[in-house]
């Protein structure tokens, strides 16, 4: 018992450790640190998401802005066999996860870096959770690189610039978020 408490105790300070080094690599929050979506917010863009790619044939490539752990990306690469699903996350560990969580998916392809230095040119469909601090970064780069065809759903955060065709309430965990749709046209 003394060495699960101590096991757990040294995990828990670890993990905090990761915490604080993670957030400094991102600039200080320029780029939102690994936070996974979770509850209410996470259903509700996984429904989105599924309204649009069924609702749309020509929908084929989707990506996930700082994918993280995969946490939306491998429930729809599961149900969408026929669709191929990308990834994009700067932080090694969750990158790493995520690439070890999705092994098994032939069409789920997980790529370490930084997305805002990729080409977003070829998806029809961006999910992403941004900060405040990059939302208007994001919001440029879809204007300037993708077509009049592509959906984008953010969580929590609206990208300026952008018109909303959709705003879903998504409260989770006593927190008022929201799901914003878009559509380039």
């Amino acid at each position: 018992m003394v060495y699960f408490a101590f096991f757990l105790g040294f995990g828990a300070i670890l993990f905090n450790l990761y915490i604080i080094f993670s957030y400094v690599r991102c600039k200080f929050g320029k780029y939102p640190p690994f936070i996974c979506s979770m509850g209410e917010a996470k259903k509700v863009t996984l429904k989105e998401a599924e309204k649009i790619i069924l609702a749309h044939s020509d929908i084929e490539k989707i990506v996930d802005l700082g994918c993280g752990n995969g946490s939306l990306l491998l429930p729809l690469a599961q149900k969408f066999p026929e669709h191929e699903f990308f990834g994009i996350e700067w932080d090694w560990f969750v990158y790493l996860l995520a690439r070890f969580r999705g092994k098994n998916l032939r069409n789920l392809h997980i790529v370490y870096g930084d997305f805002m230095k990729q080409d977003w040119k070829r998806y029809h469909l961006i999910l992403c959770y941004v900060g405040n601090d990059i939302a208007n970064d994001v919001a440029n780069k879809i204007l300037n690189e993708c077509n009049g065809n592509t959906y984008v759903i953010s969580e929590a955060f609206s990208l300026p610039k952008l018109v909303v065709e959709r705003e879903v309430s998504a409260p989770t965990y006593k927190m008022p978020l929201k799901i914003f749709v878009y559509r380039l046209r």
